[in-house]
């Protein structure tokens, strides 16, 4: 009989290739054109850096050797032709930072600077969305709050400069710089205040930068040429683009350096007196407020052939405070608390009880996100370093011992002691929700999450409760390998009846026979009865989204109402030309783990587009895939959840498990989602 096995020893790699260090521009105040480049300005490149907070047209960048200023229209890059949408920057693969300034267009005259972003050389992405408070003292953020008696920051005051010298008009859409504007800087120099940004008193910050401001707007009179009273309206501004660009999905993982390092070099790698190995991964979705959705696995090798696994979700009230650090409601750590959902696991792939406390996961995280990672900096060896040298080799940043990703207190029963670990971010979201849009997304919302209904004669779905899947063709494939065709909903069930080698001498399958056949779906519930089967709990449930994109539902999945309610999810981004309009909706229902009992259909994710468009259909503003293919077909949104309720039933069903009870587990863990207007005139897509 075919047995789950679910050994988790998963780990971010640890790149290990050489670095050179490029060219690291500091907090310099530059003239001429960068080494060994052009003093023409030319963007080059495909990786796409977005300033936030707000967002500036016509505003110089640097990296590697091309420099270039950022627009409002969307551009293609010279060399390869990579669409750089409005306000952002594109870098060469491989630069190591981007510094912005106000200055020198087409000659070699003078830069301001306003700071430096550094890109990692390691864990790179493909795009990164900073602010002025991730320029200041790269590569930490630092704060836009003030101390004691200040009235102003260096952060703060880089933002005053840039909307004083804003052409357009209104304080809350995006910054224009003239042509005007940076060729008085570039021509003179002499006019700027010495201390540039360095002041802690606003009034002497205003005083400083006045006559310049005065100069620009004689030679410009689009040019506001003045600051506001107080920076409040600047700190606001400021908040709101750490905030967007803080939101998103992040991947942490238990690190895997230990393979490295010799036993008497083992700190931070944890093994305790039975000599228990320990790993653990979760994903998660941050919201804009920092607040932290996440669910995953934590593994404890007790012995040589016996795993013990243990789902595991966050503290309620979790986040990643303004300056990225791992926070709680009153500490200066995250939680990872374990859910009693527990397997173990020996060399077989049996499954059996574990043994006394090994449920127990109480652990603290503390770190913080230097970049877009949290390191752990654990030096591999000499030649190598750590983590963060790897990806900054040319920085002089310190890491501090409160920064580094570290794990301590109690994981599936044992107990470590600054376990390391490393987290990055792995998706984005849109800076600037489009208003229009969100108005039309406002309310409550009905969802449904749909499975594959197991056939009538395993006696767990009754043909009453089912009903046949829309949109087979679209909806329903073949395929064994059903991560191939990710547009689809639903898989048939498929076993391999014959192996075969591959070229390099790897079994692999030579031919699949379909055990199950996929076409009927039912409602999932998010709890199990006596048999096994997900007939308790909630089925469908309520949602409210706000006008500024938080996605809510109330205990039990009751409609929230407008304020309060269990934090799930997102509007990540929202389209709104008039035959694409619409919006993108992330949930992940794990607020945390003190709100468990009553989150429906804990640890679920959800992905999907809201048509909003007015010749939709009925008006009822269902969720569909995110492509543009599967949404003008109207292919449902898609749901996943793995670790959760199929794990309970795993745990229901124990070693015993047959085949259609493993049928009903894989049925648990992903499907079709409907989501609608809570209107009377809406419903699920069989009544309409």
């Amino acid at each position: 009989m075919q047995k789950a096995k679910t050994l988790m020893l998963t780990a971010l790699a640890l790149g290990l290739a050489a670095c050179n260090g490029g060219e690291d521009f500091g907090d310099a105040n530059l003239g001429g054109c960068p080494a060994g480049g052009s003093c023409v300005p030319s963007a080059k490149g495909s990786v796409l850096v977005e300033l936030q907070g707000l967002q500036v047209n016509n505003l110089g960048y640097a990296c590697g050797t091309s420099f270039a200023y950022t627009s409002d229209e969307e551009t293609l890059s010279e060399d390869d032709g990579t669409t750089i949408p409005p306000y952002n920057a594109v870098c060469p693969e491989g630069a190591s930072s981007i510094e912005f300034f106000l200055g020198s267009k087409t000659t070699g005259d003078y830069r301001l600077s306003l700071g430096t972003y550094l890109l990692p050389k390691q864990l790179t992405k493909g795009a990164y969305q900073i602010t002025l408070a991730d320029m200041v003292n790269a590569p930490e953020r630092v704060s836009v709050e003030l101390d004691g008696s200040d009235t102003t920051a260096p952060v703060i005051n880089r933002l005053a400069l840039l909307e004083a010298l804003d052409t357009g008009g209104d304080p809350d859409d995006p910054i224009s710089i003239s042509d005007d504007t940076n060729d008085y800087v570039a021509s003179n120099p002499d006019t700027l205040p010495e201390n540039r940004f360095d002041y802690t008193d606003y009034t002497a910050f205003q005083t400083a930068w006045q006559g310049f401001l005065d100069a620009v707007n004689a030679r410009d009179p689009s040019v506001l040429g003045a600051f506001d009273p107080t920076v409040s309206t600047y700190q606001s501004h400021l908040r709101s683009g750490n905030d967007r660009s803080r939101a998103g999905l992040y991947a942490f993982t238990s690190s895997q350096e230990c393979q490295f390092v010799s036993s008497s070099d083992s700190e931070g790698c944890a093994s305790d007196a039975d000599s228990s190995k320990y790993s653990y991964t979760f994903t998660s979705l941050v919201l804009p407020d920092g607040s932290i959705l996440a669910g995953g696995l934590a593994s404890r090798i007790t012995n040589a052939t016996e795993v013990v696994n243990d789902f595991v979700t966050l503290k309620s009230g979790d986040k990643i405070d303004d300056v990225l650090r791992l926070a709680g409601d009153a500490s200066s750590n995250i939680t990872l608390s374990g859910l009693g959902v527990v397997t173990t696991l020996d060399s077989n792939g049996n499954v059996s009880d574990p043994a006394s406390g090994a449920t127990d996961t109480d652990a603290s995280l503390t770190g913080r996100f230097l970049g877009q990672t949290i390191y752990n900096n654990k030096e591999v060896s000499a030649d190598i370093g750590s983590d963060f040298h790897l990806d900054y080799p040319s920085t002089d940043y310190e890491i501090g011992d409160d920064e580094k990703g570290l794990t301590n207190d109690t994981l599936v029963g044992g107990t470590v002691n600054d376990f390391l670990f490393r987290a990055t971010k792995t998706g984005y979201v849109q800076a600037v929700l489009n208003s229009g849009v969100m108005s039309d997304v406002e309310g409550d919302y009905i969802v449904r999450l749909y499975r594959a209904c197991i056939p009538d004669e395993s006696g767990f779905d009754d043909d009453s409760i089912c009903r046949v899947i829309p949109n087979a063709d679209q909806e329903i494939t073949q395929d064994p390998n059903p991560s191939s065709t990710p547009s689809t909903n639903y898989a048939d069930y498929t076993a391999c009846t014959a192996f075969t080698t591959d070229s390099n001498g790897n079994y692999v399958c030579g031919a699949w026979d379909t055990v199950v056949d996929v076409t009927k779906e039912r409602i999932r519930h998010d709890e199990l009865d006596s048999s096994g089967v997900d007939s308790q709990g909630v089925g469908e449930f309520c949602v409210h989204i706000s006008s500024a994109g938080l996605v809510t539902t109330g205990d039990d999945g009751a409609c929230p109402g407008t304020t309060g309610g269990l934090k799930i999810g997102m509007v990540t981004r929202t389209f709104g030309d008039a035959d694409l309009k619409s919006a993108n909706i992330f949930m992940r229902l794990a607020p945390g783990a003190a709100d468990e009992s009553v989150t429906p259909h804990y640890n679920a994710e959800i992905q999907g587009r809201m048509d909003l468009r007015s010749a939709a259909g009925d008006g009822c503003k269902r969720l569909f895939r995110l492509s543009d293919d599967s949404f003008e077909a109207g292919v449902r949104a898609a749901w996943v959840e793995g670790a959760y309720l199929p794990r309970k039933k795993l745990i229901a069903d124990g070693d015993d498990e047959t085949d259609d009870e493993r049928y009903l587990r894989f049925s648990l863990a992903n499907g079709a989602v409907e989501m609608y207007k809570d209107d009377p005139g809406c419903g699920p897509l069989e009544d309409n």
